[in-house]
């Protein structure tokens, strides 16, 4: 098992080497921070993905267990019922975004969200949702000016 994640990883060092490569090689290239180029996304995900794949190549050659215990597959423990609830309420999120508008949609889709990850508690569950709602607003609406669909409660 040890062997196909140090496969994967090479594969991944040598993907992001090639993108930041071609980044490099367009034109205009990646620019420099002020005014970045059309290369300068390509560039900056090719060496995160590298320096991820990297790490885990480190890490993956000094482990000592070669293999996972027996009967330990890679999708057990995994809760399917979670997994298909997170996708049903993501699609939601998307379908009654203009409807509810971006505050009430994101809200809500926190609170089902935060309650899937263990969030047991109801007061954490809403007042997270709302301070990460928020937090989003501010960021998107002020801080980059997006337009955010309102909904009919016009904000």
């Amino acid at each position: 098992m040890r062997k196909n994640y140090i496969i994967n990883d090479i594969v991944f060092i040598l993907l992001s080497t090639f993108i930041c490569i071609g980044s490099l090689r367009l034109k205009g290239g990646i620019g420099m921070i002020r005014e970045p180029g059309p290369g300068f996304m390509p560039f900056l995900a090719a060496m995160i993905l590298g320096l991820l794949a990297f790490v885990d190549f480190i890490s993956q050659l000094r482990a000592r267990e070669s293999s996972p215990k027996e009967g330990a597959g890679i999708w057990a423990g995994v809760s399917w019922p979670k997994i298909i609830l997170a996708v049903f309420s993501l699609f939601f999120y998307t379908a009654v975004m203009d409807r509810l508008g971006f505050s009430l949609a994101t809200t809500l889709y926190l609170m089902v969200f935060y309650r899937l990850s263990g969030v047991e508690s109801w007061r954490t569950n809403v007042l997270a949702s709302f301070v990460t709602t928020a937090i989003f607003y501010v960021g998107f609406k002020i801080g980059l000016e997006c337009q955010l669909p309102r909904g009919f409660l016009g904000f």
